[in-house]
């Protein structure tokens, strides 16, 4: 098994710059599925519909810079193919995989099964250059007992051989509440991929995280990690059958993607995870940010099981706002800072269950620093 957990990761600078920072050991084993900006917005980097302009190149470049060469990433293409005339969408969407691989980057494109239903698998079949596909398929599509058959007779039509390829189970739609009844709803699509075919993976990606800041200000609030509740209750029935089965979310994120303008003002707050919900801390909204976010620090230290500071950056951050040797940051770090204490606890947990020892040297350089922001 390549890998052990996939966060699917958004086009924000914070996002990107979390993959930096995270440790290598943590690279070593997780496989992102790298959600790509259409345009200039709040996406970072932007890419450009125009193929023949050299900032396709510089973005390209740009975007993997935050990620280790040898190690597979996914780019899910699904923002920037539908922004692109199709006089120029094969042109410019070669140009951003060619230049990606000219680096020696393994990149995988994923299809969704609109995409295909709409003639886009000949265009996704040269953008894997040979290589495997990851093909998506969304609650909705589960839902429709026709999908695989579809998927089967599409993939059969392009002469893709599903055991060489990868397939995402994307949940990100659904409603976690019910954990039991998502648990037998994610076993049931588990099940019917295994019955339709043997894929290389089959990973299941999902989030429970709220849309809305759950916590009023200057006070925190705990929400359950449903998602991964759910995911450990249906993955039960499939352990020890030897299927390369994996574990995703969005981060410490809700699962609705959207590029364009910022929402607002950014509360000043941070989100951790534990072993089976979220910890999130916000600041007053009242006075400086550094007075606020060393409140949060203050309040975040005394939640749950975390290991404190050395575990990752985040940790670090923490640290320095507690003993007053780091700055506050901004928004950009917070969600970095989220986002890679998140990935980290979720890559040593699932190694956990797994088995596997992660070793991950402690870190004591603040995240604030120029030199560890995405740029």
């Amino acid at each position: 098994m390549s890998f052990i957990y996939s966060p699917a990761m958004r086009g924000k600078e914070g996002e990107w710059s979390a993959l930096r920072l995270l440790a290598p050991s943590v690279q070593q084993v997780i496989r992102p599925r790298m959600i790509l900006p259409p345009a200039k917005g709040d996406a970072h980097p932007p890419l450009l519909a125009d193929a023949s302009s050299l900032g396709v190149l510089l973005h390209a470049r740009t975007l993997l810079s935050c990620w280790p060469v040898e190690r597979p990433i996914e780019f899910d293409i699904e923002y920037v193919e539908k922004a692109l005339s199709p006089s120029n969408r094969q042109k410019a969407l070669r140009t951003l995989f060619d230049e990606a691989r000219s680096h020696g980057h393994v990149v995988i494109p994923v299809v969704d099964l609109a995409s295909l239903a709409r003639g886009l698998g000949p265009l996704y079949r040269v953008l894997a250059a040979g290589g495997p596909l990851t093909l998506r398929l969304t609650a909705a599509d589960l839902a429709d007992p026709t999908t695989f058959e579809s998927v089967t007779r599409q993939l059969s039509e392009l002469d893709v051989e599903p055991a060489q390829n990868n397939l995402i189970l994307d949940f990100g739609a659904s409603d976690f509440s019910d954990v039991a009844i998502t648990a037998s709803v994610i076993e049931g699509a588990i099940e019917d991929a295994l019955e339709t075919a043997t894929w290389e993976t089959i990973t299941f990606q999902g989030s429970s995280y709220p849309r809305q800041n759950p916590a009023s200000p200057g006070d925190g609030a705990s929400v359950p990690r449903n998602e991964a509740l759910a995911w450990q209750a249906a993955s039960d029935t499939f352990a020890g059958t030897g299927e390369s089965i994996i574990f995703g979310d969005y981060g410490a994120d809700h699962a609705e993607v959207e590029f364009g303008p910022g929402g607002g003002r950014a509360d000043p707050h941070l989100r951790w995870a534990d072993a089976d919900c979220w910890r999130v801390e916000r600041g007053s909204g009242r006075g400086k940010h550094t007075t606020q976010m060393r409140d949060v620090a203050n309040r975040l230290r005394t939640f749950g099981t975390s290991p404190g500071p050395g575990m990752c950056r985040g940790d670090d951050f923490v640290d320095g706002l507690v003993n007053g040797t780091g700055g506050c940051g901004n928004p950009s770090i917070w969600r970095s800072m989220n986002m890679t204490r998140h990935i980290t606890y979720v890559a040593r947990q699932r190694a956990t269950a797994l088995g596997i020892s992660i070793a991950v040297p402690r870190t004591r350089k603040s995240p604030t620093q120029p030199s560890f922001v995405f740029t």
